[in-house]
């Protein structure tokens, strides 16, 4: 059975090795599995996250100050501007319901970069957003949904039982506050799966390669 990590890891680890950077900046690294992957390939990397009680788990495993809190990446937030040449950004705006915030992460992750770094954005990929399983999810979707709408999804994870709420939006809106914060797109990669229901192509997650 598939999963998130088996989906997406490989995805931004070739993109990684592709451009090769000197360092790479993870904003939302969550329970930093990625960014140890990362790290264990020669990589210099730092990582932030909201939930404290991760960083504090992280900074006790790993014993360096390569995972930020909330706190401490506010404080240092101005000393890391233009300091990176990858920034990652995965399934944080999936989760995001205030689009004040999204905005704010956006230009957060323009201002980390340094010019000609890679931005990657992998979000819920909402061209399947209507498929209601997959090999790794079950999805329950409101009544009368519309792709150009916004509105929040439940869904099962396969692997887990994990329940969890997801935001969809469209694609052009991502693609209007990409270019609203001056990156621009270079590429679109979308993960491999199929509808269950149907065995027809269908992807769970989409990645958006962007410069600065």
């Amino acid at each position: 059975m598939f999963s998130t990590r088996s989906l997406i890891d490989p995805l931004v680890i070739s993109i990684l090795q592709r451009f090769s950077p000197s360092n790479l900046f993870d904003y939302g690294c969550g329970d930093a599995v990625l960014s140890k992957k990362i790290k264990n390939l020669g990589y210099s990397i730092k990582g932030f996250d909201i939930d404290n009680s991760l960083i504090q788990k992280l900074k006790c495993e790993s014993k360096t100050k390569e995972f930020l809190n909330q706190k401490e990446f506010f404080r240092e937030k101005e000393k890391l501007i233009d300091t990176f040449d990858f920034v990652l950004c995965s399934l944080v705006l999936c989760i995001v319901n205030d689009e004040n915030e999204v905005q704010n992460i956006i230009q957060t992750c323009y201002n980390l970069l340094r010019k000609k770094g890679i931005f990657i954005l992998v979000i819920c990929n909402p061209l399947y957003t209507w498929v209601e399983q997959t090999e790794i999810q079950n999805k329950k979707l409101p009544k009368n949904f519309r792709y150009d709408s916004k509105f929040l999804i439940q869904k099962e994870i396969k692997l887990s039982g994990n329940l969890r709420e997801d935001v969809h939006r469209p694609l052009h809106y991502y693609e209007k506050i990409i270019l609203e914060n001056n990156f621009e797109i270079k590429e679109f990669h979308q993960t491999k799966g199929k509808d269950c229901k149907t065995g027809k192509f269908a992807s769970d997650f989409l990645l958006l390669l962007c410069t600065k």
